[in-house]
């Protein structure tokens, strides 16, 4: 008989919300070949683009990366919160470099959470209340209802 392993499972739930296909679509396979243009075409005035998406799931992982140190306090993560939709960002970035942040951020916290050990990881931050993998788990599922926006923005502009 096996045993679970909530390092294992952390680590495959964030790999099928990034980059491994499943029974939805991954991160990586939703903005394969998604050009600048595209993604920067919006369905409407005031609405996201693909690349809005890509600088908002950016910036949840950093903080991920950080530990969620950003967020330490209501008004930290109130803060940190305003930071985020930069939509003017989106507009002036480039596009290559901030998919090649997204996959470096999120490739890196795979790795983090690999070297970590299953008690760490079920111990709750510093700050918070629940266990370190829960987050990691909600950033999977984050990952997951984004790569959906994104294959359903990229069907409304016919790609």
């Amino acid at each position: 008989m096996s045993t679970f392993d909530l390092g294992d499972a952390t680590v495959a739930t964030l790999h099928f919300g990034f980059d491994r296909e499943n029974w939805h679509p991954a991160l990586v396979q939703a903005l394969d070949g998604v050009t600048a243009e595209q993604a920067a075409w919006r369905p409407a005035d005031g609405r996201n683009s693909i690349h809005d998406i890509v600088l908002h799931l950016l910036h949840w992982k950093r903080a991920a990366l950080d530990n969620f140190e950003p967020l330490t306090t209501r008004d930290a993560f109130d803060a940190y919160a305003a930071q985020d939709w930069q939509r003017e960002a989106a507009a002036t970035a480039g596009w290559a470099g901030d998919v090649q942040q997204l996959m470096e951020v999120s490739n890196k916290l795979i790795e983090t959470v690999e070297a970590a050990g299953a008690e760490e990881l079920a111990s709750p931050l510093e700050h918070g209340r629940r266990a370190r993998a829960l987050n990691l788990l909600n950033l999977a599922t984050h990952d997951a209802y984004h790569a959906g926006q994104i294959r359903l923005l990229r069907v409304l502009q016919g790609i």
